[in-house]
């Protein structure tokens, strides 16, 4: 078998407040990163467990006996497919196996990897290995109440065990589940004018990267889209008529839509068209952290504060005032 090393590491450390940790997995030069989370933990977790697994499979084939598929399956190697590598905090088994047949369903219907994740995670916590099917009224009320959390996370709670119950046939308790309001946080926003400047300063040790990056954010100013769908494009999604089309697989929604974009943002990309499967931004990192550091840069000689998600909350809230101002003409118009 090949050799395999495995170790953990934290990215941004001193750069965000809640910097993220990652699986390092080296194989015959090859290395790649598993993203793990924010609680290191999960992460130390993560190293016992391949690690252990790994060890496992050597002495199965040091003594020339067969490795069994479930333990190989839990092997994870630089070509492991990405659903297989994000780990939960609790093993997700229970009585009856509706954890994991959750799980699967979840999978089938096209839930996103990481909300997938997400959701598996906030079960195994709540639920632990208790029978779903045995659980009553007051030990739901005891998974929500819990002392120290905040309502928004109490509110994600909810709608995990609501998604769940669901799932499990449990209406009865899915319907007495309290109704948790959410609590809007105070994030700054951005002006149209600063979120020109950030684009206009927004730079890399490359040029044809920096031009990149630059249409990069411009697509997400100006049309609200997110950081993936729009890393995603291909330039067969870039139409002739100065319309962008996100794909529904690449969406969050799952629902195929077709955005118009300005005349010199399309121009710009035109320039620089590939082929119809290429991407359209492939210098750009997938990295969500090495998008930020980009950005961080930009915002630092502007003396601004926030992030990757400030800047589509900016766009969000932009977007929205000019449509109610459009709106708001287009009614006037009709009342005279």
């Amino acid at each position: 078998m090949v050799h395999i090393k495995y170790s953990i590491i934290e990215k941004n450390r001193g750069i965000v407040k809640r910097p993220k940790f990652y699986g390092r997995i080296r194989e015959k030069g090859r290395e790649k990163l598993v993203p793990i989370g924010h609680n290191r933990e999960d992460a130390e977790r993560w190293l016992r467990t391949v690690t252990r697994t790994y060890e496992d499979i050597l002495d199965l084939e040091r003594m020339g006996k067969p490795v069994p598929g479930e333990l190989s399956s839990r092997l994870v190697t630089v070509d492991t497919p990405a659903f297989a590598q994000k780990p939960t905090s609790k093993p997700v088994s229970a009585p009856g196996g509706v954890l994991e047949a959750w799980e699967k369903d979840m999978r089938l219907k096209a839930y996103r990897e990481s909300t997938i994740g997400h959701y598996t995670r906030a079960a195994a916590i709540l639920v632990g290995n208790r029978n779903i099917m045995a659980l009553g009224p007051d030990d739901i009320k005891a998974m929500i109440g819990k002392s120290g959390l905040k309502p928004n996370t109490r509110r994600y709670y909810r709608n995990v065990l609501r998604s769940l119950l669901t799932f499990a046939g449990r209406e009865d308790l899915a319907k007495k589940l309290p109704k948790i309001k959410y609590e809007q946080v105070d994030r700054p926003f951005w002006t149209s004018e600063q979120l020109d400047d950030i684009i206009h300063f927004v730079s890399t040790d490359d040029p044809a990267r920096t031009l990149e990056y630059k249409d990069y954010f411009s697509v997400m100013a100006s049309i609200g889209s997110r950081q993936g769908e729009t890393y995603a494009l291909r330039w067969k999604d870039i139409l002739e008529d100065g319309c962008i089309r996100f794909r529904a697989e690449t969406t969050k929604s799952r629902k195929e839509r077709i955005v118009p974009i300005p005349f010199d943002l399309w121009a710009s990309l035109e320039v620089r068209r590939g082929m119809p499967e290429g991407k359209v931004f492939p210098l750009v990192s997938p990295s969500q952290s090495r998008r930020y550091r980009v950005l961080r840069r930009a915002l630092d000689k502007l003396g601004l504060e926030g992030g990757l998600h400030t800047f589509r909350h900016s766009v969000s809230m932009i977007l929205y005032k000019k449509n109610r101002r459009s709106e708001e003409r287009r009614v006037g118009k009709e009342c005279r």
